[in-house]
């Protein structure tokens, strides 16, 4: 009886420690889950939403970079077509065509 009862109170003491031990391993492991879904993800997604901010803005710019143009680009077709239907800037653009292109 002695025997069984001193057994059972090693398994038991064993069956202690390595539940303790399971215990530290899931506190350790999920300390490395949290490190591994936290910091890498973090500064991924604040890289990622920097760059699309960057990217946004750089397109809007560019936007409007474009409307300036064509408005540019259209004063500069009104000015031209007026100036050719100047008499007198029809006849030099004619005698000198060569040097509009």
């Amino acid at each position: 009886c002695n025997n069984l009862a001193d057994d059972n109170e090693k398994l038991l003491e064993q069956i202690r420690l390595q539940n303790a031990a399971l215990e530290a391993e899931k506190i350790h492991n999920a300390q490395l889950a949290e490190q591994l879904s936290h910091n890498p993800l973090s500064r991924t997604y604040s890289r990622t939403g920097s760059i699309l901010k960057a990217s946004e803005i750089r397109m809007e710019d560019l936007i409007a970079e474009l409307q300036e143009l064509k408005l540019e680009n259209e004063k500069l077709r009104r000015e031209n077509k007026e100036l050719r239907e100047n008499p007198v800037v029809a006849y030099v653009f004619r005698k000198h065509k060569d040097l509009f292109v």
